[in-house]
Order: structure tokens, then sequence, then C-alpha cells
């Protein structure tokens, strides 16, 4: 079940708003998010979905606001949960984001810089791409 909203999102990060939450692709373009929320389904859920419906694009994000840094457990378990979410699942281009109040382990940004995945520690967007 998805749950749409057009409010301020992100668990304390509060300058992103629907219409400013772009995100830049393998192709150093934009894509324009048509539609943002949360997603659940019994005891999994995901902090942030993301849709371009023109462009089958879905973008995922998790959100931890721990002392703790955020390692590639997080990712890896974030791109399980994507599996079991029903939006144009044999067309979709999906990027993956994560949002961290302590930063990410050297694994994690490893791993985000070689499969693109977008990091922001508080509301700042780490140059990895």
């Amino acid at each position: 079940m998805v749950s749409w909203c057009t409010d301020k999102i992100f668990h304390g990060v509060n300058s992103w708003q629907k219409k400013d939450f772009q995100i830049k692709s393998n192709e150093t373009k934009f894509f324009q998010i048509d539609k943002i929320g949360r997603w659940w389904d019994r005891n999994e859920e995901i902090d942030v979905l993301a849709l371009n419906e023109e462009e089958n694009k879905i973008l995922f994000c998790e959100v931890k606001w721990s002392n703790r840094q955020v390692g590639t457990n997080v990712y890896e378990n974030l791109k399980r949960k994507t599996d079991k979410v029903n939006w144009k699942n044999e067309k979709r281009k999906e990027y993956f984001s994560l949002f961290s109040k302590s930063g990410f382990t050297e694994a994690m940004k490893k791993i985000a810089k070689e499969e693109k995945v977008i990091l922001f520690h508080k509301d700042k967007l780490l140059e990895i791409l």
C-alpha cells in the first residue's frame, strides 16, 4: 500500500519538497517526481517512494535518523523490499537513496559509488555520482 503526500517529508530533513526533489540519473539529467509517499505491506515499509509515471522511474529511499552510521545492510534490506512494490515491475527503472543523520560506513560509500546510490548526510548530498 502506498500513502501519497505532497507535504514536506524525510523525518527531519524538512528542506525538501515534492517539486524540488529531483534525482540525478546516470545520464546526468534529472527526472521530475510526479508522486511521493510511503509504502508498507504488513511488517515491511519503505520510508519514501517517488515515481515518475511517464518515464517509468521509481525512487526508493530509506531514512535513518540514529547515532550510528548507515551500513550496507540497510541498503541490501531496502533492495530486498523493492520486489514487493507492485508498480510497473517489468518496465521500471529503479533508483535508490539513503538518508543518514550520522553518515555512512566506508563500505556503504563504496557500494553507493559503484551502484549509483544517492547518499544524503543530514541535509547534504554526498558527491559520489
